[in-house]
């Protein structure tokens, strides 16, 4: 191969290469818009995900609320005794920081209802899905309970992890949901512990 040939082979091979570079520089500007563009739509896809996730929890955890009171005025009144609010959670705060304030609130209710039912992961679990797992298999929460707590873990992990940025409207409904959640657990408390015939497993219908 001589010189000339050298070349061409050259100029042949960094063709390629050489039209891709000044291509994307030509085009470094719709290209950047694209990108952009992509990552908004992810950015929409977890948001409408967060939000039908929100709205779902939303009404099982209102059932589930409703299912405990219910329980709660099948006993004595007089052995009822009025149920406390949940702790207030400051909502000047970042969405981010109400949900995670209401998640951890949430958690140390359904803790505390695990300790009233003498389940010894009350005291030594701190995650409360798998706290929630064992309230169900001693028969003193249903499917539905466990449900709502673990789709408020994932609406609470993407936040957390920074998949999500939450608006102050989302972070509004999570925590009436999580307070809703909370009273329920509460009242289970009660029933579980005055019910007629002393404590022991619920009826988990």
């Amino acid at each position: 191969m001589d010189w000339l040939e050298f070349v061409a082979s050259l100029v042949s091979s960094l063709a390629w290469p050489a039209v891709v570079v000044i291509a994307i520089w030509l085009f470094r500007e719709p290209l950047g818009g694209l990108v952009t563009r992509l990552t908004q739509w992810e950015g929409l896809g977890v948001r409408a995900q967060f939000i039908e996730k929100l709205d779902d929890v939303a009404g099982v955890a209102g059932e589930v609320a409703d299912e405990a009171r219910e329980k709660l005025a099948e006993l004595d009144p007089a052995r009822v005794v009025a149920l406390d609010e949940p702790a207030p959670v400051d909502t000047s705060d970042e969405p981010a920081f109400v949900i995670i304030a209401a998640w951890e609130q949430l958690g140390a209710a359904v803790a505390e209802l695990a300790v009233t039912a003498d389940l010894a992961s009350g005291r030594t679990n701190s995650n409360p899905r798998s706290v929630a797992r064992a309230l169900r298999a001693a028969g003193v929460v249903n499917d539905l309970f466990v449900r709502s707590v673990d789709d408020l873990a994932a609406l609470r992990d993407l936040v957390a992890h920074g998949r999500h940025r939450p608006t102050r409207g989302e972070a509004d409904e999570f925590l009436r949901v999580t307070r809703e959640l909370t009273r329920g657990s509460a009242a289970l408390g009660q029933f579980y512990t005055f019910r007629p015939d002393g404590p022991g497993p619920l009826d988990p219908a």
